[in-house]
């Protein structure tokens, strides 16, 4: 009984002095994630041909809050997010773009405000301003910004401890970058906390399909997670209150790979968006849906989708093929613990 104790509180002890970065994954104290919702152009033509308007096809659409001024963001060319993750024990600090092609940028300001430029103003094709019509401002104008590109880029922080991302002291909530194989998300766990309290709903492992995105093939298991749905309207609160987006109801999907817990796929806003002061956002990857849509194959994942990962572990390009085996540096980890846990009860014998 005494021998079993000793052995106990020595494998406690271990884990207790392990380095804190394991209580992520294992890539995730230094790594790069590229992620693309796609434009496609057959994909246009065709909702073209099934008449839908060419304002309405959209990689994405993003309210930002800038200086206290909502923006609308449209993009009609690709769209691309970039984290760079560095950790230092503690924190994983990211480093986000946004990179956005083809894109209308508008504004609906009262008379005495003129909207701020957070763009390069060489990448500004034209620009236009509209009387408003909305009963109660009608002295408010649309202020519309066609660019070429707009880059949106910011920092923030991750817990190690809790995965929790975190910026000038606002806590909000579980990143979307990973789901920790070692403290994986599960249902009835709390996911976002501001401005959006939700907690996971649904937790389905597919152990079976193997998904697409374009150039990459993903091997099961994969994991889809669901958040519990939650409403928001956002306001434009500058002299009278405008309604910017009234959404009733929300929820946030996830796709991860289970084995490594790097997100695959999603569809809309997360913490590490509010975080970057993007309040509202929706992402269509035209390639994946052209192949669900006209091609048929309904194992591609659309959305903002996985386009590149890289780590100080492990890199790759485009053509990324998930495998199940654990990597390298997990096998160790592990096999480090069984060699002190095994030593010790020698020692103890």
């Amino acid at each position: 009984m005494k021998r079993a104790l000793l052995i106990s509180v020595a494998v406690v002890t271990i884990m207790g002095i392990l380095p804190p970065g394991m209580a992520i994954p294992y890539w995730a104290g230094n790594a790069s994630l590229t992620y693309e919702a796609t434009y496609y152009a057959p994909y246009v033509d065709y909702r073209l041909s099934q008449g839908d308007r060419q304002e309405w096809i959209t990689t994405s659409i993003l309210i930002y809050n800038y200086s206290g001024v909502l923006y609308i963001a449209k993009t009609y060319g690709s769209t691309t997010l970039k984290f760079h993750l560095r950790g230092d024990g503690r924190f994983v600090d990211v480093t986000a773009e946004i990179i956005l092609k083809n894109v209308n940028v508008s504004a609906f300001l009262p008379p005495d405000i003129s909207p701020s430029s957070f763009w390069n103003e060489s990448k500004v094709i034209s620009m236009k301003v509209m009387k408003s019509h909305y009963p109660g401002f009608e002295d408010w104008k649309w202020y519309i910004f066609h660019l070429r590109e707009l880059t949106i880029a910011g920092k923030y922080r991750i817990r190690v401890n809790d995965s929790m991302v975190v910026k000038d002291g606002t806590v909000y909530g579980h990143t979307m970058l990973w789901d920790d194989p070692m403290s994986p998300i599960i249902n009835g766990s709390p996911f976002s906390i501001h401005p959006h309290r939700t907690k996971i709903k649904g937790v389905q492992i597919d152990n079976d399909n193997v998904f697409k995105v374009r150039n990459i093939t993903i091997e099961p298991p994969t994991k889809l997670v669901i958040t519990t749905p939650y409403s928001y309207n956002l306001t434009q609160h500058l002299r009278k209150d405008f309604l910017i987006e009234n959404n009733p109801y929300s929820a946030m999907i996830f796709r991860f790979d289970a084995s490594r817990g790097i997100l695959l796929s999603t569809f809309q806003e997360a913490p590490d968006f509010w975080a970057l002061g993007i309040l509202s956002a929706s992402f269509v990857d035209e390639y994946s849906l052209y192949q669900i849509e006209v091609k048929g194959d309904k194992f591609y994942l659309t959305g903002l989708v996985l386009a590149n990962f890289t780590t100080k572990v492990e890199s790759s390009d485009e053509n990324i093929h998930y495998s199940h085996p654990k990597t390298e540096l997990e096998w160790m980890f592990y096999a480090s613990i069984a060699i002190l846990v095994g030593a010790l009860i020698l020692k103890l014998r």
